[in-house]
């Protein structure tokens, strides 16, 4: 009797390893699907990373030229604001030159000639 005992729970215990094995198998797929979806995320982040990183760059680049033609742009202002200034101050002479002359214009045509 003691063989039939332990055939009958020989048998519960295999069908319960059975049904053991079965829940293994199906976490371990699900784990496995869990992984390869998360790599195929991982890959996909990777790829925009890296087009960010390309933007970026772009991006980069732009603002450096940007940068450098308003050095440019701001040498060429201190220029012409320099001529201005000289353009002015010769104005400015040209101007006093030219009332000096008509103050003395008009007092020659005042003076008696005779």
């Amino acid at each position: 009797m003691g063989a039939l005992l332990g055939r009958r729970n020989d048998k519960p215990k295999d069908r319960y390893s059975r049904l053991d094995q079965e829940i293994e198998n199906s976490n371990q797929a699900f784990i496995m699907d869990q992984q390869q979806q998360q790599e195929l995320m991982i890959r996909a982040q990777d790829e925009q990373l890296d087009m960010v990183g390309h933007s970026v760059g772009v991006l980069k680049n732009m603002g450096k030229k940007i940068g450098d033609e308003i050095e440019d742009q701001n040498l060429l202002l201190d220029d012409f604001g320099h001529e201005l200034e000289m353009t002015d101050s010769k104005l400015q002479q040209t101007v006093l030159k030219v009332e000096k002359v008509l103050r003395l214009s008009d007092g020659k045509q005042h003076s008696p000639t005779c």
